[in-house]
């Protein structure tokens, strides 16, 4: 990813400069103690920008005749033998940025690959040569993982979890008609006892 594959992070060099001129200007109108404090936390802010930038700048991708490896951000390399990839495709969600996928199912492993990588267009044409490749449009609030769900037929864990506590309020239920019972036969039999 470079500058020119990806100008937003002109904004990122923006907003550092920002707090640097609201430093000098904490200086300007606070008193020495206050400008300081400012200051050790603009260059801390100004630090974790870059960092964060930097990274992004050096993430890449390498494909080559096995398969595909992702540096990640995190500065961790994942590698992809292209038949493990069971699904990818390109997807154009309503909101946000296009983006290409590679999924593996055996490794239940799901990477995402942002337009503004360089050659980007490269990478698609040769993920169609070698893959099953799907295009799609995602509708809003949908994310790539429901669709993924939605195509390898797998339930949607936010409804496993509603039905188990559906499933215990049942419970919870059962045992206290049951306890409704218990009390129900201790007093027809207190009443056979009189």
């Amino acid at each position: 990813m470079t500058l020119r594959s990806n100008p937003r992070i002109l904004v990122l060099v923006g907003v550092i400069v920002a707090l640097v001129a609201l430093t000098v200007v904490g200086f300007v109108f606070l008193t020495a103690l206050y400008g300081v404090i400012l200051l050790a936390i603009a260059l801390f802010l100004s630090y974790q920008f870059i960092r964060f930038a930097v990274s992004h700048v050096r993430s890449y991708l390498k494909t080559d005749e096995e398969g595909v490896t992702f540096h990640m951000p995190s500065n961790d390399d994942e590698r992809f033998d292209w038949e493990e990839i069971s699904h990818a495709g390109y997807c154009t969600p309503q909101k946000g940025r296009d983006f290409a996928f590679v999924y593996s199912q055996e490794r239940d492993r799901l990477i995402t690959i942002p337009k503004e990588y360089e050659h980007f267009e490269e990478l698609l044409a040769e993920m169609q040569n070698r893959l099953e490749f799907t295009r799609f449009n995602l509708d809003p609030g949908v994310t790539i993982q429901a669709k993924l769900r939605e195509i390898l037929g797998l339930p949607d864990p936010a409804q496993d979890d509603s039905a188990d506590q559906a499933g215990e309020a049942e419970d919870d239920d059962d045992e206290e008609e049951a306890s409704a019972a218990t009390d129900e036969e201790r007093d027809a039999g207190r009443q056979q006892v009189d």
